[in-house]
């Protein structure tokens, strides 16, 4: 992510389950150092060799700002809070979209049911242990020796899909976008119906205190993009 300063960062972190991150124990710098010293534009954009930036690819849901990016509330600012929030968390669960859509497919999914995720996929497979459609698109190198081995047929599109997870923050992040999901099931005879939403929290437990979401769903820098809900469908066969 670009950044007209270099900072030495504040916290050292440590994984934790799922596809999270949780911060470790703190280092040697001083909070109010970076808080007060870095800034930087809201938009992420991805340069070149030569530092140019490249094109961006267009979102349908993306709101994105500019400018100083510095946390929202003054007393953060120069008080260096977000290490205290950090503290008060440890002792709080703090569940996203993946945790909210893993629970309700624990409590509603049968064994083997097949699930289509846009994001996430490692998390929803290790919590729920169902198995996963599209995963091999025919433009993969894999593709053909896939096909070779025998895979699954759902492995390389929609078949018998009974659950989508859509997350709308990552609309074409897998590859395709939600209108191609849709449309290859009705063809094949399928009927979608939405049965959950949930708010999507983009990255959640992220290591990047910039994008960090703590237990009260609340951040200590301002959100630089704004998603609409997060889907889950179930879709029936005839």
């Amino acid at each position: 992510m670009p950044e007209c300063v270099t900072l030495q960062p504040c916290f050292r972190w440590q994984p934790c389950r799922g596809d999270n991150y949780r911060q470790g124990e703190p280092g040697k710098s001083v909070d109010l150092a970076f808080t007060a010293r870095r800034f930087r534009t809201n938009e992420a954009r991805s340069t070149d060799a030569l530092g140019r930036l490249e094109p961006q690819r267009p979102h349908p849901f993306r709101k994105i700002f500019r400018g100083t990016h510095v946390p929202a509330k003054i007393v953060d600012r120069f008080l260096g809070t977000g290490l205290f929030i950090y503290v008060r968390d440890l002792w709080r669960e703090n569940p996203g979209t993946v945790a909210k859509s893993c629970n309700f497919l624990r409590e509603n999914a049968k064994p083997g049911d097949v699930l289509i995720v846009n994001y996430g996929m490692e998390p929803t497979y290790f919590y729920t242990r169902l198995p996963q459609a599209m995963g091999i698109l025919r433009d993969y190198p894999v593709y053909e020796r896939a096909r070779e081995l025998g895979l699954p047929e759902y492995v390389f599109g929609v078949d018998h899909v009974r659950w989508i997870v859509w997350r709308s923050a990552w609309e074409t992040g897998p590859g395709y976008a939600i209108n191609d999901v849709i449309r290859e099931i009705v063809e094949r005879g399928g009927r979608i119906t939405s049965v959950m939403e949930m708010e999507e929290t983009v990255w959640e437990n992220r290591e990047d205190i910039h994008f960090h979401r703590f237990s009260d769903g609340s951040y200590l820098f301002p959100r630089t993009e704004t998603f609409p809900m997060s889907r889950i469908a179930r879709v029936d066969w005839q």
